[in-house]
């Protein structure tokens, strides 16, 4: 049920989900998921998410439904498209990317009012008040000092073997529909 709900939304709002391009975004044990609103949660409720690049070097990263959102006193939920930035994580150092691969870990960053902040492995708030907390980074050139686990975050490839989600359509590794 979950897998056709999942399917609907996709199509109803026109989003795509395809099986090269979409990750689980993982800190630790946790992945990003829903639990009344964008959470951290265990491996049987986490979401696929796909990064969209965008002109000027950001990604927009989309749910299953909406994208991830920066909102209010730098939480993160789901919501509006917001363009993020994606620091690689090298050490306790984060550059600045405009690409992803898989097994590599990144810190995620917005911009609300003027300041920079980066999404956290952390819970805030509960039901669909849920939120994840933003920590404000200091952002030198393009790069970040990485102050905790709590704000990288690994990409972990889509290991459903389900017939990759495109549109309307069911559509096999072929190319076939």
């Amino acid at each position: 049920m979950k897998k056709f709900i999942t399917l609907l939304l996709l199509c109803l709002t026109g989003m795509t989900a395809w099986a090269a391009d979409a990750f689980y975004l993982k800190n630790g044990d946790n992945y990003i998921g829903m639990d009344g609103n964008l959470s951290v949660v265990d491996a049987s409720n986490k979401m696929l998410c796909t990064f969209n690049a965008q002109t000027d070097g950001s990604f927009q990263i989309a749910l299953p439904s909406r994208f991830i959102h920066i909102g209010s006193s730098g939480r993160w939920s789901q919501g509006d498209a917001t363009n993020a930035t994606l620091y690689k994580v090298s050490g306790t150092t984060a550059t600045k990317v405009t690409s992803v691969a898989v097994g590599e870990s990144y810190v995620i960053v917005g911009v609300k009012d003027s300041k920079n902040y980066a999404l956290t492995a952390e819970n805030y708030g509960s039901g669909t008040d849920r939120r994840l907390v933003g920590t404000e980074v200091t952002i030198s050139g393009d790069a970040l000092t990485v102050s905790s686990t709590k704000i990288t975050w690994t990409l972990e490839a889509n290991s459903d073997t389900r017939e990759n989600i495109e549109g309307v359509g069911l559509k096999t590794d072929a190319g076939d529909y």
